[in-house]
């Protein structure tokens, strides 16, 4: 059975979603939704949740024919990695 729910449009176009699907969809400060719109009739045909992203999310979507990572071992270059730039930043070396 279909339910309705309503939501808010503030002056500056921001819509607000209703807390219970906010909690149905998990999502959190930043998270994006994306809205489904009919070509013919501009009506909306639906809506989806779009979570926000990690650098570690995204691990893997520039896959390199013939290159294979082990995840662990990628973690652990990128924490490396990471820590040799905050300590170099809070040596002052650039």
């Amino acid at each position: 059975m279909a339910k309705h729910i309503t939501g808010k449009l503030t002056s500056k176009g921001q819509l607000t979603i209703p807390v219970e699907l906010r909690n149905q969809w998990g999502l959190e400060e930043g998270d994006r939704i994306m809205f489904e719109i009919d070509d013919d009739t501009g009506a909306l045909i639906g809506m989806k949740p779009q979570k926000k992203k990690s650098a570690l999310d995204l691990f893997g979507i520039l896959h390199v024919p013939g290159v294979t990572y082990e995840m662990e071992e990628a973690r652990e270059q990128f924490q490396k990695e990471a820590a040799e730039v905050t300590m170099s930043k809070a040596d002052g070396v650039n």
